[in-house]
Protein backbone atom coordinates (compact mmCIF):
# COMPACT_ATOMS: atom_id res chain seq x y z
CA UNK A 1 0.00 0.00 0.00
CA UNK A 2 0.87 3.32 -0.80
CA UNK A 3 3.16 5.20 1.92
CA UNK A 4 1.10 8.62 1.21
CA UNK A 5 -0.51 10.07 5.24
CA UNK A 6 -3.70 9.48 5.73
CA UNK A 7 -6.40 12.11 5.30
CA UNK A 8 -7.28 14.44 7.59
CA UNK A 9 -9.99 17.04 8.12
CA UNK A 10 -8.90 20.04 5.61
CA UNK A 11 -7.52 18.04 2.97
CA UNK A 12 -9.26 19.55 -0.63
CA UNK A 13 -9.76 17.01 -3.32
CA UNK A 14 -9.70 17.69 -6.83
CA UNK A 15 -9.16 21.23 -5.60
CA UNK A 16 -12.97 21.07 -4.59
CA UNK A 17 -14.14 19.02 -2.04
CA UNK A 18 -12.98 19.93 1.51
CA UNK A 19 -13.15 16.87 3.85
CA UNK A 20 -14.70 17.90 7.32
CA UNK A 21 -15.19 14.82 9.44
CA UNK A 22 -14.71 10.99 9.52
CA UNK A 23 -18.15 8.99 9.11
CA UNK A 24 -16.81 5.73 9.50
CA UNK A 25 -14.41 3.16 7.84
CA UNK A 26 -15.00 -0.16 6.34
CA UNK A 27 -13.61 -2.92 4.36
CA UNK A 28 -10.42 -0.38 3.52
CA UNK A 29 -12.65 3.00 2.48
CA UNK A 30 -13.40 6.06 4.31
CA UNK A 31 -16.45 7.91 4.61
CA UNK A 32 -16.35 11.47 5.08
CA UNK A 33 -18.85 14.46 5.42
CA UNK A 34 -17.09 17.13 3.31
CA UNK A 35 -17.70 20.55 1.98
CA UNK A 36 -18.29 21.24 -1.77
CA UNK A 37 -16.28 24.85 -2.36
CA UNK A 38 -17.93 25.26 -5.53
CA UNK A 39 -21.60 24.79 -4.87
CA UNK A 40 -20.98 25.54 -1.28
CA UNK A 41 -23.08 22.51 0.08
CA UNK A 42 -22.23 19.45 2.33
CA UNK A 43 -21.39 16.17 0.19
CA UNK A 44 -20.64 12.61 1.12
CA UNK A 45 -17.22 11.52 -0.12
CA UNK A 46 -16.04 7.64 -0.07
CA UNK A 47 -12.17 6.98 -0.85
CA UNK A 48 -10.42 4.48 -1.81
CA UNK A 49 -6.28 4.72 -1.50
CA UNK A 50 -4.75 5.13 -5.13
CA UNK A 51 -3.05 1.80 -5.11
CA UNK A 52 -6.00 -0.49 -4.25
CA UNK A 53 -6.75 -2.53 -6.86
CA UNK A 54 -10.40 -2.57 -6.15
CA UNK A 55 -10.62 1.19 -7.20
CA UNK A 56 -12.03 0.11 -10.92
CA UNK A 57 -14.45 -1.38 -9.58
CA UNK A 58 -15.17 0.81 -7.04
CA UNK A 59 -15.57 3.59 -9.12
CA UNK A 60 -17.83 1.45 -11.84
CA UNK A 61 -20.12 0.21 -8.82
CA UNK A 62 -20.64 3.74 -8.26
CA UNK A 63 -21.56 4.72 -11.41
CA UNK A 64 -23.88 1.54 -11.62
CA UNK A 65 -26.08 2.88 -8.80
CA UNK A 66 -27.07 5.84 -10.56
CA UNK A 67 -29.19 3.52 -12.51
CA UNK A 68 -31.52 3.12 -9.96
CA UNK A 69 -33.17 6.36 -9.32
CA UNK A 70 -34.91 5.74 -6.56
CA UNK A 71 -35.00 8.54 -4.33
CA UNK A 72 -34.46 6.51 -1.23
CA UNK A 73 -30.77 5.66 -2.30
CA UNK A 74 -28.29 8.47 -1.68
CA UNK A 75 -27.69 9.99 -4.87
CA UNK A 76 -23.81 10.06 -6.97
CA UNK A 77 -23.06 13.45 -7.51
CA UNK A 78 -19.39 13.24 -9.18
CA UNK A 79 -16.91 9.81 -9.68
CA UNK A 80 -13.36 10.91 -9.90
CA UNK A 81 -9.30 9.93 -9.60
CA UNK A 82 -7.55 12.99 -7.54
CA UNK A 83 -4.21 14.40 -8.54
CA UNK A 84 -2.76 11.70 -6.13
CA UNK A 85 -5.07 8.94 -7.86
CA UNK A 86 -7.46 8.43 -5.12
CA UNK A 87 -10.50 7.03 -6.34
CA UNK A 88 -13.41 9.24 -5.15
CA UNK A 89 -17.46 8.96 -5.10
CA UNK A 90 -18.91 12.14 -3.73
CA UNK A 91 -23.14 11.30 -3.20
CA UNK A 92 -25.46 14.25 -1.39
CA UNK A 93 -25.63 14.33 2.15
CA UNK A 94 -28.15 13.23 3.88
CA UNK A 95 -29.34 15.20 7.16
CA UNK A 96 -29.84 12.37 9.17
CA UNK A 97 -29.67 10.00 12.21
CA UNK A 98 -28.42 6.42 11.63
CA UNK A 99 -30.85 3.96 12.54
CA UNK A 100 -28.37 1.82 14.66
CA UNK A 101 -28.08 4.94 16.89
CA UNK A 102 -32.26 5.35 17.41
CA UNK A 103 -31.88 1.61 18.51
CA UNK A 104 -29.20 1.65 20.67
CA UNK A 105 -31.86 4.05 22.81
CA UNK A 106 -34.58 1.82 22.46
CA UNK A 107 -37.02 -0.60 20.24
CA UNK A 108 -39.43 1.41 17.65
CA UNK A 109 -43.03 0.91 18.19
CA UNK A 110 -44.71 -1.91 15.66
CA UNK A 111 -45.96 0.66 12.86
CA UNK A 112 -42.87 2.82 12.50
CA UNK A 113 -40.75 -0.63 12.40
CA UNK A 114 -42.79 -1.89 9.51
CA UNK A 115 -43.22 1.72 7.78
CA UNK A 116 -39.18 1.82 7.56
CA UNK A 117 -38.70 -1.68 6.62
CA UNK A 118 -41.04 -1.73 4.09
CA UNK A 119 -39.73 1.49 2.48
CA UNK A 120 -36.28 -0.39 2.26
CA UNK A 121 -38.07 -3.22 0.90
CA UNK A 122 -39.18 -1.19 -1.60
CA UNK A 123 -35.77 0.15 -2.60
CA UNK A 124 -33.94 -2.83 -2.79
CA UNK A 125 -36.77 -4.51 -5.48
CA UNK A 126 -35.97 -1.47 -7.63
CA UNK A 127 -32.25 -1.89 -6.85
CA UNK A 128 -32.59 -5.98 -7.84
CA UNK A 129 -34.82 -5.29 -11.03
CA UNK A 130 -32.11 -3.40 -12.29
CA UNK A 131 -28.91 -5.94 -11.23
CA UNK A 132 -27.63 -4.70 -8.21
CA UNK A 133 -27.23 -5.59 -4.60
CA UNK A 134 -26.44 -4.21 -1.13
CA UNK A 135 -25.14 -7.23 0.87
CA UNK A 136 -24.39 -4.67 4.18
CA UNK A 137 -28.22 -3.93 5.01
CA UNK A 138 -27.61 -3.46 8.62
CA UNK A 139 -29.26 -0.58 10.48
CA UNK A 140 -26.03 1.45 10.37
CA UNK A 141 -26.89 2.17 6.21
CA UNK A 142 -30.16 3.13 7.45
CA UNK A 143 -30.48 6.75 8.01
CA UNK A 144 -33.97 8.62 9.27
CA UNK A 145 -34.07 12.32 9.02
CA UNK A 146 -36.36 14.68 11.23
CA UNK A 147 -39.24 14.55 8.72
CA UNK A 148 -39.32 10.60 8.99
CA UNK A 149 -37.63 9.97 5.43
CA UNK A 150 -35.97 7.08 5.05
CA UNK A 151 -32.18 7.45 2.97
CA UNK A 152 -30.25 4.32 2.30
CA UNK A 153 -26.48 3.93 2.08
CA UNK A 154 -23.99 1.59 0.61
CA UNK A 155 -25.46 0.06 -2.42
CA UNK A 156 -23.22 -1.72 -4.78
CA UNK A 157 -20.61 -0.66 -2.11
CA UNK A 158 -19.68 -4.77 -0.43
CA UNK A 159 -19.45 -6.40 -4.14
CA UNK A 160 -17.68 -3.38 -5.33
CA UNK A 161 -15.27 -4.13 -2.36
CA UNK A 162 -14.85 -7.67 -2.60
CA UNK A 163 -11.21 -9.27 -3.79
CA UNK A 164 -10.00 -7.13 -7.06
CA UNK A 165 -9.71 -10.64 -9.18
CA UNK A 166 -13.14 -12.09 -7.92
CA UNK A 167 -16.06 -12.33 -10.29
CA UNK A 168 -19.56 -13.10 -9.57
CA UNK A 169 -21.34 -15.76 -10.87
CA UNK A 170 -25.13 -15.64 -11.67
CA UNK A 171 -25.11 -17.88 -8.79
CA UNK A 172 -23.60 -15.65 -6.33
CA UNK A 173 -26.12 -12.44 -7.59
CA UNK A 174 -28.90 -14.96 -7.08
CA UNK A 175 -27.28 -15.52 -3.46
CA UNK A 176 -27.03 -11.93 -2.83
CA UNK A 177 -30.02 -10.88 -3.48
CA UNK A 178 -31.73 -13.68 -1.33
CA UNK A 179 -29.46 -12.61 1.61
CA UNK A 180 -30.54 -8.76 0.83
CA UNK A 181 -34.23 -10.25 2.07
CA UNK A 182 -32.86 -12.09 4.78
CA UNK A 183 -31.37 -8.87 6.20
CA UNK A 184 -35.48 -7.49 5.73
CA UNK A 185 -36.36 -9.80 8.37
CA UNK A 186 -33.27 -9.20 10.75
CA UNK A 187 -33.61 -5.22 10.21
CA UNK A 188 -37.67 -5.91 11.28
CA UNK A 189 -36.41 -8.07 14.32
CA UNK A 190 -33.90 -5.24 15.37
CA UNK A 191 -36.47 -2.56 15.22
CA UNK A 192 -39.21 -3.84 17.54
CA UNK A 193 -36.22 -5.19 19.85
CA UNK A 194 -32.68 -3.11 19.53
CA UNK A 195 -30.85 -6.61 19.12
CA UNK A 196 -29.46 -7.95 15.71
CA UNK A 197 -29.86 -11.43 15.00
CA UNK A 198 -26.71 -14.21 14.26
CA UNK A 199 -24.43 -11.44 16.46
CA UNK A 200 -23.62 -8.24 17.18
CA UNK A 201 -24.16 -5.52 14.86
CA UNK A 202 -23.77 -1.26 14.76
CA UNK A 203 -23.80 -1.55 18.65
CA UNK A 204 -26.44 -3.65 18.88
CA UNK A 205 -26.46 -6.66 20.71
CA UNK A 206 -26.82 -10.33 19.91
CA UNK A 207 -30.59 -11.26 19.60
CA UNK A 208 -31.20 -13.91 22.42
CA UNK A 209 -31.73 -17.37 21.24
CA UNK A 210 -33.98 -20.64 22.63
CA UNK A 211 -32.74 -23.93 21.46
CA UNK A 212 -31.24 -22.58 18.15
CA UNK A 213 -34.04 -20.37 17.57
CA UNK A 214 -34.43 -17.02 18.02
CA UNK A 215 -36.66 -15.35 20.76
CA UNK A 216 -40.01 -13.79 19.33
CA UNK A 217 -39.83 -10.71 19.69
CA UNK A 218 -42.77 -10.33 21.67
CA UNK A 219 -40.58 -12.54 24.64
CA UNK A 220 -37.56 -10.44 24.33
CA UNK A 221 -39.66 -7.07 24.84
CA UNK A 222 -41.32 -9.21 28.11
CA UNK A 223 -38.08 -10.22 29.67
CA UNK A 224 -36.88 -6.70 28.97
CA UNK A 225 -39.55 -4.68 30.70
CA UNK A 226 -39.51 -7.31 33.42
CA UNK A 227 -35.28 -6.78 33.96
CA UNK A 228 -35.56 -2.75 33.78
CA UNK A 229 -39.17 -3.36 36.22
CA UNK A 230 -36.78 -5.17 39.09
CA UNK A 231 -33.74 -2.98 38.62
CA UNK A 232 -36.05 -0.17 39.26
CA UNK A 233 -37.41 -1.74 42.33
CA UNK A 234 -34.20 -2.36 43.54
CA UNK A 235 -32.75 1.18 43.68
CA UNK A 236 -35.99 2.57 45.34
CA UNK A 237 -36.14 -0.29 47.89
CA UNK A 238 -33.62 -0.60 50.49
CA UNK A 239 -32.60 -4.14 51.09
CA UNK A 240 -33.38 -3.50 55.05
CA UNK A 241 -36.77 -3.26 53.51
CA UNK A 242 -36.99 -6.93 52.16
CA UNK A 243 -34.94 -8.38 55.65
CA UNK A 244 -37.83 -6.66 57.83
CA UNK A 245 -40.42 -8.42 55.67
CA UNK A 246 -39.06 -11.47 55.82
CA UNK A 247 -39.21 -11.37 59.57
CA UNK A 248 -43.21 -10.24 59.38
CA UNK A 249 -45.79 -13.17 59.91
Amino acid sequence: MSDRRPHVSGDVLASRYELADLVSESLGASNWRAVDRVLHRNVRVELLPADDPRGPNFLEAARRSTSVTDHRFLRVLDLLQDEDGVHVVVREWAKATPLSRLLAQSPLPNRRAAAIVAEVAESLAHAHDRGLVHRRLTPHQIMLKESGAVRIVGLGVATALAPADHQDSDDDLAAYRAADVQALGKLLYACLVSRWPGGHVDGLRAAPTEHGHLLRPRKVRAGSRMRSQMSSTSRRTPARTFRGRRRCP
